[in-house]
Formats: structure tokens, C-alpha cells, sequence
């Protein structure tokens, strides 16, 4: 449960509209929300160790290059912007599970 009360807290509570509009242009910009949504993380999950380094980066990735879009484009043309947020949600979700299992 902790994992997407992070991810929430981080993701959406944590990020503002200027973010939102912005971390697909400028690398800087997705580099502080990543970092914001990263600290979230660490806060809210407990962690104190080397996962923040995946989170931060992951985050930055799929963000910043639109990988979620971009998953959803390869199994589907159905690209309406609902579904590319779930599928961005989705992957940002499935490395915070990963990652609490270890």
C-alpha cells in the first residue's frame, strides 16, 4: 500500500501543472520532479538505501522519453490520453513493486 500512496503523494500531489506541462521538453524540469517524486518515495516507503537511485532514474526515463506512450502505441493505436497515463502509472508502479520486494 505504501508503494502507491508514494507514487501518488509523488506523481500528482507533488507536481504541479507547470511540471506536468513541461518534463517531455526539458530535461532539468523532469529531473526535479523526478527528484521530488524520488524523495516521496524514500519518505513514504522507508527506504534509506540504493533503491533511490532506480526510482530516480526510472522515473526520469520513462517520463522525460514518454515510454508509457510509447509501450501503449506498440500494442495499441488506441494512444487517447487516459491510457497513456495508465500505462505511464503502470510501469512507474510495477519498478516500485519490484524494488519493495527486494
Amino acid at each position: 500500500m505504501n508503494i502507491i500512496i508514494a507514487h501518488l503523494v509523488g506523481d500528482y500531489a507533488l507536481q504541479n501543472r507547470w511540471m506536468a506541462l513541461n518534463k517531455h521538453k526539458n530535461p532539468l524540469i523532469c529531473f526535479f520532479h523526478a527528484a521530488i517524486y524520488t524523495l516521496s518515495v524514500m519518505v513514504i516507503c522507508g527506504w534509506a538505501d540504493w533503491k533511490w537511485y532506480v526510482v530516480l532514474i526510472s522515473h526520469f526515463a520513462i517520463d522525460y522519453f514518454r515510454i508509457g506512450a510509447k509501450w501503449r502505441q506498440f500494442f495499441s493505436k488506441d494512444t487517447e490520453l487516459p491510457w497513456t497515463i495508465l500505462s505511464d502509472n503502470t510501469m512507474h508502479l510495477l519498478i516500485l513493486w519490484g524494488l519493495s520486494l527486494i
